[in-house]
């Protein structure tokens, strides 16, 4: 059976979210974050060689990072579920959105949070830089949502789990004041979506405190 090696408040929400939503018989085993740093318990960073959250582990199968665990997933275990129709243009918009969530706008949020802890101010160019990436990252997202339901169409996917906690950041629902973008409520259509993402049992599952 599927194990998730569940790191409160980090990615590993991600594989709780897919792991309820597509029906995938699973366990979870949960660790508390370090209260002196912040940081995994040094059992979790022995998980996998990265020592970074997310894990799944599926019999002699290791997997670390959200979207590479969320493929593997719904490929393997989720009978057919979290991806659109393969082969169609949703499939690959689909998979297009996991690399893009952690590969360009996650990086950008994380290069922004950095300047801020090193007291680079909001005025300078390279903030100025990196606002405008995060710009076109919304914009992207908003322009591809549209009217749509969910990112990728009327179904969830991946994608959208992906998002889920990403948006969580992006508004300030976690990690409060490190990641969260001023501009976020210019974006309607993502404030709505986010909003529904997160009006469900499967939202509600990722949250849990008492595994």
């Amino acid at each position: 059976m599927l194990t998730i090696h569940h790191l409160y408040d980090s990615r590993s929400e991600r594989l709780l979210y897919a792991a309820s939503a597509f029906a995938i018989p699973h366990q979870v085993k949960a660790y508390p974050r370090d209260p002196q740093t912040g940081l995994a318990p040094a059992d979790y960073k022995k998980l996998h060689p990265l020592g970074t959250a997310p894990v799944i582990q599926d019999g002699d199968i290791v997997i670390a990072e959200s979207g590479a665990a969320l493929i593997y997933m719904a490929q393997e275990l989720a009978g057919g579920k979290g991806f659109p129709a393969a082969h169609s243009k949703a499939y690959y918009q689909c998979i297009e959105l996991v690399h893009f969530v952690e590969g360009s706008l996650f990086a950008n949020l994380m290069l922004r949070a950095m300047l801020k802890r090193n007291g680079i101010e909001a005025t300078s160019p390279s903030f100025a830089m990196i606002d405008i990436r995060l710009q076109k990252n919304m914009e992207f997202l908003s322009a591809l949502l549209g009217k749509q339901h969910y990112i990728c169409g009327d179904d969830l996917t991946i994608a959208d789990v992906m998002l889920a906690f990403t948006f969580d950041i992006t508004q300030g629902h976690c990690f409060p004041g490190l990641f969260e973008l001023s501009n976020w409520r210019e974006y309607t259509a993502l404030n709505l979506y986010a909003d529904r993402l997160r009006d469900s049992e499967h939202y509600r599952y990722s949250k849990r405190r008492d595994f």
